[in-house]
């Protein structure tokens, strides 16, 4: 012990001079520029605590950029210091000396700092209060600024500046070593986050920053004990290599596993799911999801039969519905074909319903599929059975070659008009949006007739178009009938749901009393050939403050979707007191305006995860990370996916 505190004692002597004179002059500047400057120049917090974390970090600068290098520099220094190189056999006395007068540095320098700080902003009338913060439990907690966070990490780096400094001739540029010895670190670790987005949202990383110090010291002990045995700085670069090696594999491992995981999620262990499509037959669901909610989703393949899922490629795998130039503005639905553009692989053509897969050529400078001539028979026999865009009387209306088209009365397909194959297509009733740079085009798909530019929730009804003009609020509608427009005083502050039919449009109002409060909702049926109206009979108690309908997996088309039973199905939330009470699903029966009322299926907010309705009495859900059934007449929930295999 009496030669541990000797070589302390000589580092002490050996340091003692750069230490005072560092901090002398650092205490100097600091007092000089925060008694000169006035104090709203220097931050918008409190001066008082801003000014005293400077001092403390002034004391973790000394450490890290001072006393840690010359631990092996004054080796180096006058002669009746050089201890360790008269004397190799003493190498762990002199590191335990080293470490001694290391651990008292790190606790003297900061604290000097801070007492002289505290010192001067006295002498200049100042206080630290803000260096106190409480919450609304009436805890104080001490709260530094951020320079302090970043010198706590520096100090986490301080015993590996003592480490590389031996590895270097002289202990010379330990600082610079220690940049790029972390710069060679991150390199590799910015390598996984860079193939792996967000994949630090999802691990506890922080707990390895405990091992950081004492790593550090073991290797510096090695390399200074064990390579300078006969030997100089390149042996001791080459025992602390091997030693950090050594080290870093364990964090390595833990990483690479979790990358690993990242890439190849077990599919019955998923931490969130997205489900984008659903096969014709109800059975396949196309979905992306990862052991992480912050984590890219891969994309899979689920069987709702049986509980099982099939990983279809990486997270740069991205799904798409849209097979054919001009795109619907839809990234989701009941569709049985799907193309996958992977960054990483081959693009493919991929058959929801029976898993198969089979190559698709693809034009990267445009950005679209190229399906041959069979893959594209099929594709567009698909569109015209599945594509929710329809004309009256039921005739479907679809996107292929940079045009819209629609099929005769004897069922020929016909080319309606041309279309940019950029530009996205949506329903407005039984026409279709053009969603263009400049705005939207209200096109009928029947004739190639531009109806309307620049309108916002646009509806055409056989030959007459409703629609809000650009700049007014929801509520204030106007119609076009025989290319003249007139204000719509039927549907004067109200919504408009969406078509029922090819000639009925469901719209709904909602009235409030003097004092601000919900009075029963008025839900009705508008006819715009001859501006009748039907009221629907709603029970007395319900009352919204909106309404909106749901459509599976948000696949809006020409007319309101339907569950098999044909009912069409509203979510309407109430407001105030009232919304948690009203928060409840509507369904209507057009055929005999019966209107009916259900609590919600649970608070997930199901009216936005319905995915299909296999049958009348029951709906498929998803519910986070789960995929449920529910059976709308006993709330009975049977958990279809994930299920122990």
């Amino acid at each position: 012990m009496n030669l541990v505190l000797t070589y302390c004692w000589k580092e002490w002597r050996a340091q003692r001079g750069m230490l005072l004179a560092y901090f002398g002059l650092v205490v100097a500047c600091l007092t000089l520029g925060f008694s000169l400057v006035p104090t709203h120049l220097w931050t918008d917090e409190g001066f008082g605590a801003h000014a005293l974390s400077w001092f403390v970090v002034a004391g973790v600068i000394g450490v890290v950029a001072f006393v840690t290098p010359n631990l092996v520099r004054s080796e180096f220094g006058a002669k009746d210091d050089q201890f360790v190189r008269r004397l190799p056999g003493a190498l762990a006395p002199s590191f335990a000396g080293k470490l001694l007068f290391f651990g008292l540095a790190l606790l003297a320098l900061p604290l000097l700092g801070l007492a002289a700080g505290e010192l001067v902003l006295t002498a200049l009338g100042h206080d630290w209060d803000k260096l106190f913060v409480w919450d609304w439990r009436g805890e104080v907690n001490l709260e530094w600024s951020a320079v302090i966070v970043i010198a706590g990490g520096a100090l986490l780096l301080a015993p590996w500046v003592w480490a590389i400094g031996t590895w270097l001739p002289g202990g010379r540029m330990a600082l610079g070593g220690t940049l790029l010895f972390v710069l060679l670190v991150g390199v590799g670790v910015f390598a996984v986050l860079r193939q792996s987005p967000n994949i630090e949202k999802g691990l506890a990383w922080w707990h390895w920053l405990w091992a950081v110090p004492p790593t550090g010291l073991a290797i510096a002990g090695l390399s200074w004990i064990r390579g300078r045995r006969g030997g100089g700085a390149l042996r001791s670069a080459r025992v602390g290599l091997c030693a950090a090696a050594v080290a870093f594999t364990p964090p390595g491992a833990w990483l690479g596993v979790r990358a690993w995981h990242y890439h190849h999620p077990d599919l019955q262990q998923l931490g969130e799911i997205h489900v984008v499509g659903i096969s014709p037959d109800g059975r396949f669901a196309l979905a992306y999801g990862n052991e992480q909610p912050d984590w890219c989703g891969v994309p899979i393949r689920i069987d709702l039969d049986h509980g099982s899922a099939t990983q279809l490629g990486s997270i740069h795998c991205y799904w798409s519905p849209s097979l054919l130039r001009p795109h619907r503005l839809a990234m989701s639905g009941q569709q049985r074909l799907w193309a996958f553009d992977d960054a990483d692989g081959p693009r493919e053509l991929l058959d929801l319903q029976t898993g198969a897969r089979e190559p698709l050529a693809f034009d990267t400078k445009a950005n679209r599929p190229l399906p041959t001539a069979e893959q594209h028979r099929r594709i567009v026999a698909e569109l015209q059975a599945t594509t929710s865009l329809r004309l009256p009387g039921n005739r479907p209306v679809w996107c292929d070659d940079g045009a819209v088209w629609t099929t005769n009365d004897d069922g020929t397909a016909r080319r309606v008009f041309e279309v940019d194959k950029n530009v996205a297509v949506s329903p407005a009733g039984h026409a279709v949006n053009l969603h263009l740079q400049g705005g939207t085009r209200i096109v009928d798909p029947a004739t190639g007739t531009t109806l309307l530019e620049d309108a916002t929730h646009s509806l055409l009804v056989r030959d007459v178009v409703l629609f809000v003009p650009r700049g007014m609020s929801i509520g204030q509608y106007y119609e076009l009938r025989h290319g003249q427009k007139a204000e719509c005083t039927a549907l004067r502050g109200c919504t408009m749901l969406g078509l029922v039919d090819d000639d009925h449009v469901l719209a709904a109002r909602v009235h409030k009393t003097a004092r601000g409060r919900m009075a029963p909702t008025r839900l009705f049926l508008f006819r715009p050939a001859d501006s009748t109206e039907i009221d629907l009979a709603l029970p007395a108690e319900v009352h919204f403050a909106s309404l909106q309908a749901i459509a599976p997996l948000h696949r809006w088309g020409s007319l309101l979707a339907r569950d098999p039973a044909g009912r069409i199905w509203l979510h309407g939330a109430g407001t105030g007191k009232s919304r948690d009470i009203n928060n409840v699903l509507l369904w209507l029966n057009p055929a005999t305006k019966q209107v009916g009322t259900r609590p919600r299926f649970s608070d997930h907010g199901y009216q936005w995860n319905l995915l299909d309705w296999p049958d009348a009495n029951s709906a498929v859900l998803l519910d986070g990370a789960r995929i449920v059934r529910i059976d709308l007449t006993t709330n009975a929930t049977t958990l279809l996916f994930p299920r122990p295999q």
